[in-house]
């Protein structure tokens, strides 16, 4: 392991001064990250990576419920196909990829007891998508609030070194606890690695973005948003965040389908252009389920919500 970390290090001050490539990216939500038992996955099709990127994104973040899939030793054979594959056809379209560890519950609510896994789990998933380009990995989406962000940063930084090893020059992402909330951004210590990004997710006020959404036992009511002080509100978080000492990503953002439609279209514009306004790459949540912005059902865009996130 000394080995490994010395690597990194070296690695670390070897990379070339780059820029974080992602501009315009979406979620394929509800699909890898949903277990088989589970009935709340969409019905994607391989045709869609191309829809995405023919709709102007760049980028494809894929959650990846991997840690169900772990059988101790290696990544279930047939999820490890399923999940290539759709690496491949992403980047066939011309997608960049971010391969992100979803649901992994069991680290992040125990990273003790569970953190020797989780670092297999990472090197398993280095060294099988060794010599691919065009990869960025996210460590762990979302810890809660069963832990502490300084807990799991230990267990980051082995993830790290196991991803130098075949990745030398990949973007790796690193999240807060509290569902990688903007107030746990200075949590994250400053990394001695430049082609580290931290990343937070936003869905504030979450009583207008979740509002009406049927997995809670009391469905939040019925809610607006688009006063000036909203807009205020939002501004100034992503000026805040900006505020952090390294390159950030704003890896979720979305509103609930039964939002008033406006509401929810001024709100996607109002987050986007902020982000873009500080330097924060973003990325929507998500593609084709309950937040999505296409309807796999008639193969059609929400043209508002389209164009919300990418303008015409």
């Amino acid at each position: 392991m000394v080995g490994r970390l010395c690597l990194a290090l070296w690695i670390a001050t070897a990379l070339p001064v780059a820029s974080f490539p992602v501009e315009r990216c979406v979620n394929l939500s509800n699909f890898l990250e949903v277990q088989p038992d589970q009935g709340w996955a969409y019905n994607f099709e391989p045709s869609h990576l191309q829809t995405i990127a023919d709709a102007g994104f760049d980028t494809l973040r894929l959650p990846l419920r991997v840690g169900s899939y772990w059988q101790g030793d290696r990544i279930d054979p047939r999820f490890l196909y399923l999940m290539t594959s759709v690496v491949e056809d992403a980047q066939m379209a011309g997608l960049q990829v971010i391969v992100d560890l979803h649901h992994y519950e069991a680290f992040i609510s125990d990273p003790v007891s569970k953190g020797d896994e989780f670092v297999a789990i990472w090197e398993a998933l280095s060294a099988h998508f060794a010599g691919w380009s065009g990869l960025i990995f996210e460590i762990v989406n979302e810890p809660t609030n069963a832990v502490q962000t300084s807990q799991l940063v230990p267990y980051y930084r082995r993830a790290l070194a196991a991803i130098r090893v075949h990745h030398p020059e990949a973007w790796v992402i690193f999240g807060g606890a509290y569902w990688n909330h903007l107030n746990e951004l200075d949590a994250l210590p400053r990394p001695d690695d430049p082609r580290v990004v931290h990343t937070f997710h936003y869905y504030l006020p979450f009583e207008f973005t979740h509002q009406q959404a049927p997995w809670f036992e009391k469905p939040l009511p019925p809610a607006s948003w688009g006063s000036t002080r909203d807009i205020e509100a939002v501004q100034a978080d992503m000026e805040r965040a900006a505020k952090h000492h390294t390159t950030l990503f704003l890896g979720e953002f979305g509103v609930y389908r039964a939002a008033p439609p406006a509401d929810r279209a001024a709100w996607l514009n109002t987050v986007r252009e902020a982000a873009e306004t500080n330097d924060i790459a973003w990325c929507h949540w998500g593609f084709g389920a309950g937040f999505g912005l296409f309807d796999p059902e008639v193969s059609v865009w929400n043209t508002a919500i389209l164009d919300s996130l990418i303008p015409r």
